[in-house]
């Protein structure tokens, strides 16, 4: 990606980032990082909870690469990282990514151009057909359906937790 698209698409990332409700990211515990990952202009949303370690981790991304800038598409998805790393919980990496397919078909239908046809680690991922000079609003759109069913997650984490007794034996 050339040096001037990565500041430009920053640039309206961090935008975008400014029309959010920060007291809605507060209030959910929402973490939001804008950056340049996997040669990806990247807007990112993660719950401390969907986080265990360095490796384990839930997140909301939406990116723009070289290839999603040629056919004008915003790409995003859902990651679920090395779940069973997860300290405190069972997770068997496709029951969980099932379980949340199983949910989500619900609110697939408001997701542009989406799919759950992935491995366990891409829980769901789709595009957006924009405009490159000006996308906040679908952008906005995005995080607006993400935020209707980021509960999934957390309804998916609570059933593997793992219960200790009062006698610190696991249930």
């Amino acid at each position: 990606m050339k040096k001037k698209d990565i500041l430009l698409f920053t640039n309206k990332f961090k935008e975008v980032s400014d029309k959010i409700d920060h007291n809605l990211l507060n209030e959910k515990k929402f973490e939001l990082k804008i950056g340049f990952w996997l040669d990806s202009v990247v807007f990112r949303l993660q719950k401390k909870a969907w986080t265990n370690n360095k490796n384990a981790s839930i997140f909301f991304s939406i990116w723009l690469n070289e290839e999603g800038i040629k056919a004008n598409k915003l790409l995003y998805n859902i990651h679920a990282l090395k779940l069973r790393e997860f300290k405190g919980y069972s997770i068997q990496s496709r029951d969980f990514a099932f379980a949340f397919r199983e949910k989500f078909k619900k609110y697939k239908a408001k997701w542009p151009n989406v799919s759950i046809d992935y491995g366990p680690l891409t829980l769901m991922e789709g595009f957006q057909k924009i405009d490159l000079s000006d996308f906040e609003k679908e952008m906005l759109v995005l995080i607006d359906l993400f935020f209707k069913m980021e509960h999934l997650i957390d309804d998916n984490l609570k059933e593997r937790k793992i219960v200790v007794d009062k006698k610190s034996k696991a249930i």
